[in-house]
């Protein structure tokens, strides 16, 4: 089942091409977009269960209350659903995932996942309800992790370091607070942590459009309708904050924050609002891996900084920290890994040898075990160029080195131009560049390889020289 749209062109097939003959489903469910669908879910709890209860002051009709206690039901359960597949979808993708970063959360998620469950739908004990707060931190630190793992643009794994901080900083508040020994003497421990927690939220929130954004969608960031609309309701929160004061500070208390008294006090919630809204319309209207990122971020915001959380807050925002990171691994959606093509080997062969005769080089191939080494050596003007395709278990190994780079290097010495980004992110993949002596370009993709990505990725390596 696709869980998402995917854009036209490449990828694996979708519907019936994927699943073959035999009976199917509906269509319907083909087009069912379950993050967005969360998001909505636990908008509606935030907007009918928390902000409307926080700034009216009258009794509000049974009924209403009534339906507010439902979307907060159905919000935490829909969240723990959706967490759980996407924690067990993460275990499949192993073209996204390192499998230490899948073992990690496979541990985490047999714990967490229940224990969301259990909160959302009964009261748990005490002491259990820590277990979940725990978890609930590893997960975020398993996501950080993952990040790192993944050897991915090191500006969007910051990006999510910063969006933990504010979690991590509640958790210790909140554990201060029931063990003294980790206040190491200060009374005032859980309430530093809380506000140096808030505090981190907002630097999240104004770094948002720089950090989170993945390579290949940074283009929509610059998109006027998203900037405009970011301003126009930033502008609304700051206008209801010179008019009415009083309601929107019951407002944020709602999302965890204490909007302050003083008009310059506000201006850096309101410079972290208009960051997350920025990144929150830009990316949500895509149909690549921005949607996972703006559909996490907004989770994430939704469900606020407030402390203790609920159940489904805590399944929401997890289900977040998991969208952003599918986001920032490339994922264009939700959805299980596609199975592998079908393709000619002596085929795959004939048009390797043909690439190595355009690079005026040879190719040689090694069977290892159970790897498949395949080696084009040649040139690129007077550039030396290598391109190696390590096949194993299903999927491709991808590496392409022009020039000379140190052998022992994992990093580059030298940032992208600017003016390259966007081709780097539409090839996929990761590049190092050394200031005028080689760069290397890295990808894994699904046997078989397009080698037609290995001869775009020389010429722009080449470019980058």
């Amino acid at each position: 089942m696709t869980l998402g749209d995917r854009p036209a062109g490449g990828g694996a097939p979708t519907g019936s091409a994927r699943r073959g003959g035999g009976l199917q489903p509906p269509a319907w469910i083909d087009r069912l977009d379950l993050p967005r669908i969360v998001l909505g879910a636990a908008f509606a709890e935030l907007v009918l269960d928390r902000i409307v209860p926080n700034v009216v002051s009258r009794r509000l009709p049974g009924v209403y209350e009534t339906f507010a206690i439902f979307t907060r039901h159905f919000s935490g359960v829909l969240c723990v659903f959706v967490l759980a597949l996407a924690i067990g979808l993460t275990l499949n993708r192993r073209d996204l995932f390192t499998l230490p970063s899948r073992a990690l959360f496979a541990i985490i998620g047999i714990i967490l996942v229940p224990l969301l469950g259990w909160a959302t739908v009964a009261p748990v004990p005490a002491w259990l309800q820590t277990q979940v707060e725990i978890s609930f931190v590893f997960l975020a630190l398993a996501c950080v992790y993952a990040s790192l793992r993944a050897g991915g643009d090191g500006r969007t794994s910051a990006g999510m370091v910063l969006l933990i901080l504010p979690l991590l900083a509640r958790g210790y508040a909140q554990a201060s607070a029931s063990y003294e020994a980790l206040a190491f003497g200060r009374l005032d421990a859980p309430r530093m942590a809380e506000h140096l927690g808030e505090a981190a939220a907002l630097i999240a929130g104004i770094a948002s459009p720089l950090m989170l954004p993945p390579r290949a969608e940074a283009r929509r960031m610059t998109s006027r309708a998203a900037v405009l609309s970011a301003f126009v309701l930033t502008a609304t929160v700051a206008i209801l904050a010179a008019t009415q004061l009083s309601e929107l500070q019951s407002a944020a208390a709602a999302l965890g924050f204490q909007l302050p008294d003083e008009a310059p006090g506000r201006l850096v919630y309101l410079a972290a609002l208009f960051g997350t809204l920025w990144t929150i319309v830009a990316l949500l209207p895509s149909r690549g891996s921005g949607r996972l990122v703006g559909c996490g971020l907004a989770l994430i915001a939704v469900s606020g900084y407030t402390a203790p959380m609920r159940p489904s807050e805590l399944s929401a925002t997890a289900l977040g920290l998991l969208l952003v990171l599918w986001g920032e691994a490339g994922a264009d959606a939700l959805e299980p890994l596609a199975p592998a093509l079908p393709f000619d080997t002596e085929q795959w062969l004939a048009e390797a040898r043909t690439l190595a005769g355009r690079f005026g080089g040879e190719c040689v191939m090694v069977n290892d075990e159970e790897r498949q080494i395949t080696r084009i050596g040649g040139k690129h003007g007077d550039r030396a160029v290598v391109l190696r395709i390590v096949r194993e278990s299903g999927f491709d190994s991808l590496e392409v080195v022009v020039g000379s780079p140190p052998p022992d290097a994992e990093k580059g010495d030298a940032p992208i131009p600017q003016a390259a980004r966007e081709k780097i992110g539409a090839l996929g993949g990761h590049v190092q560049l050394w200031s005028k002596r080689g760069a290397r370009w890295r990808h894994r993709v699904r046997t078989p390889a397009q080698l037609t990505r290995l001869d775009e990725a020389a010429s722009l390596l080449a470019e980058l020289l």
